[in-house]
Order: C-alpha cells, then sequence, then structure tokens
C-alpha cells in the first residue's frame, strides 16, 4: 500500500494531501496499518482522526445475504458495498 500511495503522490492529477484507502479483510488492517506508519502525508492525523470516528460510528452498514469471500469477487456483494462505501468516500476526499 505503501508503494501506492507513493506513486499516486506523483501523479499530476491526484492531490496528494487526499488520498484515502479502503481495505476488505486483511486490507483493512493493512489500510490502518499503512496509515499509522506512513508519516509522510500527515497520515498520523489521519490516524486520529479514524479512531477517533470510530468510536463513534453513526453508521454501521450490514450488507446481507454475502458471506466473507463474497465481498471479494461477487459482482452482487461487491457493488452493494461499494455503493455505501462510495459516498463517504466522495465526501471526504473529493477535490
Amino acid at each position: 500500500m505503501r508503494a501506492a500511495v507513493d506513486h499516486l503522490q506523483t501523479v499530476d492529477y491526484v492531490a496528494a494531501g487526499r488520498i484515502g484507502v479502503l481495505g476488505v479483510c486483511a486490507g483493512g488492517g493493512y489500510a490502518v496499518t499503512a496509515a499509522m506508519t506512513d508519516h509522510a502525508a500527515g497520515s498520523l492525523w489521519h490516524t486520529t482522526e479514524l479512531h477517533s470516528r470510530v468510536r463513534s460510528a453513526e453508521k454501521l452498514v450490514v450488507v446481507e445475504g454475502g458471506t466473507h469471500m463474497d465481498f471479494y469477487d461477487v459482482p452482487e456483494y461487491v457493488k452493494r458495498a461499494v455503493e455505501e462505501a462510495t459516498p463517504f468516500f466522495e465526501e471526504n476526499l473529493a477535490g
């Protein structure tokens, strides 16, 4: 993930300070760990912000019917999960 963020920060049309990451299963853990340990892009602040939001979460999304593995490659479940996550990213990361 760090290599991907490093690359994105060099792309002209990417706002380096507004890069977000989303992970499923182990990727979720990797995403948080990357944010906690990557100090190049102000990630520690974002990690602190993330933790404060998690403690007071306003919305928990449960996509009924899907099993753990379905969220990797079963279009029905992937689509529903992405539809739930997209508004958050648009609101918080859109430039």
